[in-house]
């Protein structure tokens, strides 16, 4: 832009400590602030498109040349932020020179001191040793020997936008006590880049009026200079607490914004450069140090994580399931979280470590994840507060991390945390007619200190990391089972060749004479006319049942050969919930629910859970069927744990099994005389007894005319966790 040119300069504001001029790559003046603007005749509008020869001649007349220098210096060389001291008008000057993008930066301040003394220095030197602890309260005590401040505080700021204070030196401002909190409102990210885009922010008097900077592209970065006006927001909380001299130095960790040393005192405290840009090394340096130890820190918390995920492969692998596996580590999976607390859901079953919801809060929480997220993992340290309503009893947790382990959402592990009450400085806006510098003459703040409840330590990188390495063990163990299985399948299929025909074959054989007595049933429908009505229908009744007989023969034997090609893997089932299960489907197919259940202890088994499906489905369905002809009928399933079995039993009032026929229970197709006038083919107990004998188990049974009652042993392959004892 040419000299004089018309133009229509906005102005924005600058702290009043400096001066600042603004140059393009031609070096002719595009912005210059108020300060700088009084050292010349020229006016809001007249400076623009000045040559800076021009303008250092008139406004630094004994010194521009050596100004004209350093500018040049730093284009032509492409150097980083130069810095010299020069004496003008009878009094020294740190003139700072700079480039960003397409703009050259001049600013330029007193200098307050010659020189910063060695024993200064060497009130800082020690935080260079390697020895030195990183510790934030000693960095903040050791800074502040430096600057004389009334407080110095470390606050971290953290991933959820909130921040703490950490560490202080020289406490005694209520205000800004240890663990004071501040809500994401208070440092949204906008407003922190202002801090983060320097070594350091300096603000000597927030009560002295700002200068104004003329300029004619508007985009112009404030943050780029150190003379950038404070942020409003936070330039008002802290007039209103007193402070008047602030200084900021931001702690950068691994490429992220971390936090912040922050020195506040109640008078103006007017900092020589030299002595901000000692504190920023030192500060840069405790930071990397720090760094370091977080990196250390890490190497040693994943070495950690990496000996629990073995010891939880090899539980997977030693106890075949997942469950079993959990169970026996609940202890782990909390102790690796810091949760308070640990649930694990399996298909109604629950084991539980630690302080937890009661199990009827737990059922409705686990429909509530099922209904409300499908994501594999969930977490929320603010789930009381943000979902308390749908819950019709209080929540005695504040925060929740819930892994699904299935599509289904019939297993999960669950996480809990318990309230944590802060006291959290929270920013409103209010309508207010005055004009404010950078919120809008609609706008002010309003800064309130509230106590915050139902809230809970927030889930971090830590805790999210062990849950993945728990959810990759658990992958990485179910296909070794599914290939372990195809293995033995395949085995197995081959050994079973011979017995699978000769169940098709038995189920062709049987399915012959269905034909025949079809045929016939359709011979004596068409020579009704010559038969007596009673004969007649005696004819239809019995041979519609002995089709329905044969055809309950032939579903019976085919899933008996379905089963005899798979292999039982002994594995601790859970069966206060399943069998309870068993009853209900039990009850709708039979219709009795007229009848009386009762149950005692009920202890887990070590089996399979589908053979043991079959097992229990068989005998309570008979002990149903068999009883619903009562006025009164009764089931009562208990059992007892023994030196080295699992004894269940399960009694029934219903018609028993004659004396004659007892030992013949087992025998396929065996019915006993007065079960006859009751639907079924005779193969149920013995598909029972074979499945007993490849688990190892024993049955019997023992009846007379009051009832029946059926002693099953499962042998007891080692001792159970803990856990799944509990709640019986």
């Amino acid at each position: 832009m040419k000299k004089n040119e018309s133009a229509c300069v906005s102005p924005l504001f600058l702290q009043e400590f400096g001066g600042l001029i603004l140059l393009d790559l031609q070096y002719h003046i595009v912005g210059i602030s108020a300060q700088a603007l009084h050292l010349t005749a020229y006016n809001t509008t007249t400076f623009i498109g000045i040559s800076m020869q021009t303008f250092f001649h008139e406004a630094f007349p004994s010194i521009d040349g050596k100004l004209t220098k350093l500018v040049k210096s730093v284009v032509l060389r492409d150097l980083p932020l130069q810095v010299i001291s020069l004496r003008y008008g009878g009094r020294n000057y740190y003139f700072k020179c700079h480039r960003q993008g397409e703009m050259i930066y001049l600013e330029w301040e007193p200098q307050l001191k010659k020189y910063v003394s060695a024993s200064k220095l060497n009130e800082l030197g020690f935080l260079l040793e390697r020895s030195y602890p990183n510790n934030w309260n000693m960095i903040c005590k050791a800074v502040n020997s430096f600057l004389k401040y009334d407080r110095v505080f470390t606050i971290r700021i953290f991933e959820t936008g909130q921040a703490r204070v950490i560490a202080e030196d020289k406490p005694g401002m209520p205000a800004f006590s240890m663990h004071k909190e501040f809500a994401e409102t208070f440092l949204p990210p906008d407003l922190l880049s202002y801090y983060n885009r320097a070594a350091y922010r300096y603000i000597p008097n927030l009560r002295k009026r700002e200068q104004e900077l003329y300029i004619h592209d508007t985009d112009f970065d404030m943050h780029t200079t150190q003379l950038a006006a404070m942020p409003f927001l936070h330039e008002q909380h802290l007039l209103s607490h007193g402070i008047v001299s602030v200084i900021f130095f931001p702690i950068i960790i691994n490429g992220e914004f971390w936090g912040m040393i922050i020195g506040h005192n109640t008078q103006e405290k007017p900092l020589d450069l030299q002595n901000r840009k000692l504190c920023a090394f030192f500060v840069q340096n405790a930071s990397s140090k720090y760094e370091s130890s977080l990196g250390q820190r890490i190497l040693a918390e994943n070495t950690h994580l990496k000996q629990v995920e073995d010891i939880l492969k090899e539980r997977l692998y030693q106890n075949k399931t997942v469950n079993c596996a959990m169970i026996q580590s609940l202890d782990i999976l909390r102790e690796m979280t810091t949760a308070d607390g640990v649930a694990i859901y399996n298909e109604g079953e629950l084991y539980l470590h630690g302080h937890t919801p009661n199990r009827q809060t737990l059922h409705a929480l686990v429909n509530y994840l099922g209904r409300h997220t499908r994501k594999a993992i969930f977490k929320d340290h603010n789930f009381r507060l943000n979902h308390r309503q749908h819950f019709k009893s209080k929540l005695p947790f504040a925060g929740i991390l819930s892994y699904r382990l299935d599509e289904e959402g019939s297993y999960y592990i669950l996480w809990f945390r318990e309230e944590k009450q802060i006291q959290l400085t929270q920013v409103y806006p209010r309508p207010n007619k005055k004009q404010n510098r950078d919120v809008g003459a609609s706008t002010t703040l309003h800064f309130s200190e509230e106590n915050i409840h139902d809230t809970a330590v927030p889930w971090d990188d830590k805790d999210l990391n062990f849950v993945y390495t728990l959810r990759e063990a658990i992958n990485t163990s179910i296909i070794q089972k599914v290939k372990e299985k195809e293995r033995i399948t395949e085995e197995l299929e081959t050994a079973n060749n011979e017995l699978e025909m000769l169940t098709f074959t038995l189920s062709h054989d049987l399915k012959n004479p269905l034909s025949v007595l079809h045929s016939g049933l359709y011979y004596l429908t068409d020579k009704a006319h010559t038969l007596q009505a009673e004969k007649l229908h005696q004819w239809h009744k019995n041979l519609l049942n002995s089709i329905d007989n044969i055809s309950d023969i032939v579903n019976n034997i085919v899933f008996l050969s379905q089963n005899k090609i798979k292999t039982f893997t002994k594995d601790p089932i859970p069966m206060n919930y399943y069998i309870r299960r068993i009853v209900q489907e039990s009850i709708i197919l039979h219709q009795a629910q007229h009848c009386q259940i009762k149950y005692g202890k009920l202890y887990p088994i070590w089996g399979e859970k589908s053979a043991l499906y079959q097992i229990f489905m068989n005998i309570i369905s008979n002990a149903l069927k068999y009883s619903s002809s009562k006025a009164n009928p009764q089931i009562f399933i208990t059992s007892a744990l023994k030196e080295d079995h699992i004894h269940y039993y399960i009694t029934d009032n219903g018609i028993g099994i004659p004396d004659r026929q007892i030992n013949a229970v087992f025998d396929m197709f065996n019915r006993a005389d007065n079960a006859l006038n009751h639907q079924g083919s005779g193969i149920g107990l013995t598909l029972v007894k074979r499945i007993m004998d490849r688990l190892g188990a024993t049955i019997k049974i023992n009846s007379d005319p009051s009832g029946t009652r059926v002693d099953l042993f499962f042998p007891l392959v080692t001792s159970f966790p803990v856990n799944m004892m509990q709640h019986l």
